[in-house]
């Protein structure tokens, strides 16, 4: 009985693989050392925090919702994490204040949404706005720096070879994978952003699980802003900017149906690829970022248009629906 389920996701992935292998492919070709163990592990570092913010994102997506406020945590996060060591803070107790903060900033957003019916857009712009505006008061506008070495091996350090980033990011997706296809609370996200009216008909707590992926979203985008502070060695209160557009993108370059109720976190690790990879080449043909932005745009718009025209997601939906009634019974 798994086996169509199987194929449909392997259906699922096939596009947006084929156009991450495409692409790959084209620049080991053209370009010098692309495919050097140093480029790649170079690439793994720079995806690293659009990776958090992307998995983040995801969850919310496939409730149907939007989170534009996780550059703005990101960057929160890391100031007060900044500050915190600066006011002679251990590292791990630093670490763990800035992370539940995001968590907190998060669940008001949820809250707003879910329970007092504000709409989504408004909802997490304007927490994007007030966490902004918190990191610009609280640092004065100004970069926080100074920290002990020991912020800097959390980027730096590797393991068999591998930067220890690489482990966080796998240790992160292993979770949500897990968590989005073996738990009820995974089957409820996917049951939401299919048909939310019927998931509420089986007794599926929407709203307090529409809270907590806004806090899974805001958490990842404080882990982003730790990881962040560890690569730069200082915090600034913009330099989360953008981050939560690009991690949509890499969302539904990957096949998250920007609806909600189909895709996951392999589909996501595949945008991240996507994204990372054109950054990547393109940097390395002198081509400047802003027609980098173009050119993600319209990898974006293309596959966009491909998901939307897509198989109809109702059966899988129901399916999950049906599951989580036997699960109750």
């Amino acid at each position: 009985m798994e086996k169509p389920e199987k194929n449909r996701l392997v259906k699922n992935l096939n596009g947006p693989f084929i156009i991450y292998l495409l692409m790959f492919a084209v620049f080991s070709l053209f370009i010098n050392n692309f495919f050097s163990a140093g480029n790649l592990n170079n690439v793994m570092r720079q995806a690293a925090m659009l990776s958090l913010v992307a998995i983040g994102q995801c969850f919310v997506i496939l409730l149907g919702g939007i989170d534009l406020s996780q550059g703005s945590v990101l960057g929160l996060t890391g100031v007060v994490m900044g500050i915190l060591l600066n006011n002679d803070v251990s590292l791990g107790m630093s670490v763990l204040l800035s992370v539940a903060m995001a968590i907190a900033l998060g669940l008001i957003s949820g809250y707003l949404i879910a329970y007092i019916s504000v709409p989504k857009f408004v909802a997490t712009f304007s927490m994007g706005g007030i966490a902004l505006g918190l990191a610009l008061v609280i640092s004065d506008g100004r970069v926080v720096w100074g920290f002990p070495e020991a912020v800097r091996w959390l980027h730096d350090s590797e393991i068999l070879g591998l930067s220890s980033v690489f482990y966080v990011i796998f240790i992160v997706y292993l979770i949500a994978f897990w968590v989005l296809k073996f738990t009820r609370f995974g089957s409820s996200v996917y049951a939401i952003g299919g048909i939310q009216a019927s998931a509420e008909l089986f007794g599926i707590k929407t709203r307090r699980n529409e809270m907590l992926c806004y806090a899974i979203s805001s958490g990842c985008a404080g882990l982003a802003g730790i990881m962040a502070v560890s690569r730069l060695n200082s915090a600034r209160a913009i330099m989360g900017s953008g981050y939560e557009f690009e991690a949509i993108a890499a969302v539904i370059l990957g096949g998250t149906r920007r609806l909600g109720g189909k895709g996951g976190a392999l589909q996501t690790i595949i945008g991240v690829l996507i994204v990372a990879t054109v950054r990547n080449g393109l940097n390395l043909i002198g081509v400047s970022i802003y027609m980098q932005q173009v050119v993600i745009g319209l990898i974006l718009i293309i596959v966009y248009i491909l998901n939307e025209n897509s198989a109809s997601i109702k059966d899988t939906t129901t399916k999950l629906l049906r599951r989580r009634v036997a699960h109750n019974a």
